[in-house]
C-alpha cells in the first residue's frame, strides 16, 4: 500500500516551475542593458489531475515545495538577449507511511532570444533554451528535476497597443531519454500604468506521446507523459527608475498527470 501510494503521489505532481520572466514576448532590452531577479515560491498540495484530467484529493499525502530562483538577462545587442537561470528547491513530501525532505539545486537554464524584426510597437523573434540537470543526483528520493536535458525551440510575437502588451508563442521541448516531448505554446497580455504593471498569461504544455514504454518517474512533480495549462496572473510595483518587485500566482487550469494547488510567487527585478 504504502510504495503504491508513493508512486501515484510521485507521477502526478507537477509544480508550475521557475519564476517567470517578466515577459515572454519578442520584446527586447536595449543593447548592453542588464536585468536581475530574485524570487521566493511556495506551493503546496495534495491534489493532482489524473490521467484522464480528472481532479483527485489524496488524503494521506501532502507536498510541499519552497524554492528560491535567480534570473540573469544581458542584451548583448539591441535584438539578441542571453539568459541564465537557477534554482535552489526545498521539497518535503508526507504520504502517512513514510515522509523525505530534501534541499538540491536544480536545473540551470541558458537561454537566447533573437527580435528577427520589429522594434517599439511590434516584434516579432525566436527563442531556444538549454536546461541543464547536471547538479543534482536524479537517484535519491526527492531530486530537483527530471534528470534529462530539454532543448526548446520557439517562435514568439508581440504587439504594444497603448498601455497593454500582447504576446503569443509556440514551439516544440525535446526532452532526451525515456520521457515525452513537448509542444509548447502560450499567450498573455501586459499592462503597465505610472508605477502599477501586471500580466496575465496561459502557458501550455502537450505531449507529442513519444515516450519510452519503460520510461520510469525520476521527478517527484511529474511523469514521464504529460499535459498542462497553466494561467499566471502577476501584479508589481515599480518603486524606481531601476528596481521593481511583484507578486505571481501560479494554478493549473487544465491537464493530466499534473498536481492541481497554486503557487505563489515574490520576485525582485533590477536593470541597468
Amino acid at each position: 500500500m504504502r510504495k503504491a501510494t508513493v508512486f501515484l503521489f510521485a507521477l502526478v505532481l507537477c509544480t508550475a516551475g521557475a519564476v517567470p520572466a517578466l515577459a515572454d514576448t519578442a520584446f527586447t532590452m536595449s543593447e548592453r542593458q542588464l536585468m536581475g531577479r530574485l524570487g521566493l515560491s511556495y506551493y503546496v498540495t495534495s491534489n493532482y489531475l489524473d490521467g484522464e484530467g480528472d481532479r483527485h484529493h489524496l488524503h494521506e499525502a501532502f507536498y510541499r515545495e519552497i524554492g528560491g530562483h535567480l534570473t540573469l538577462r544581458w542584451a548583448v545587442l539591441d535584438k539578441v538577449e542571453l539568459g541564465f537561470a537557477a534554482h535552489v528547491i526545498n521539497q518535503y513530501i508526507n504520504d502517512k507511511f513514510d515522509e523525505e525532505n530534501e534541499t538540491a539545486l536544480g536545473d540551470v537554464e541558458l537561454d537566447t532570444l533573437w527580435r528577427i524584426i520589429g522594434g517599439h510597437r511590434a516584434a516579432l523573434g525566436v527563442s531556444a533554451k538549454v536546461k541543464l540537470p547536471y547538479f543534482y543526483d536524479e537517484t535519491k528520493p526527492l531530486p530537483p528535476g527530471d534528470g534529462q536535458l530539454d532543448l526548446e525551440g520557439r517562435v514568439l510575437g508581440g504587439v504594444k497597443i497603448s498601455l497593454f502588451t500582447v504576446g503569443v508563442d509556440v514551439g516544440y521541448r525535446y526532452r532526451d531519454e525515456d520521457p515525452a516531448d513537448l509542444y509548447v505554446y502560450g499567450a498573455e497580455i501586459g499592462f503597465a500604468y505610472n508605477i502599477v504593471y501586471g500580466t496575465l498569461r496561459l502557458d501550455g504544455h502537450s505531449s507529442v506521446g513519444n515516450e519510452a514504454d519503460d520510461a520510469q518517474t525520476v521527478y517527484w512533480q511529474r511523469g514521464p507523459d504529460y499535459d498542462a495549462g497553466y494561467t499566471h496572473i502577476q501584479v508589481g510595483i515599480k518603486a524606481g527608475n531601476h528596481w521593481s518587485f511583484d507578486f505571481t500566482a501560479i494554478y493549473p487550469a487544465y491537464g493530466r498527470n499534473i498536481s492541481q494547488g497554486t503557487m505563489l510567487l515574490l520576485g525582485t527585478n533590477v536593470q541597468y
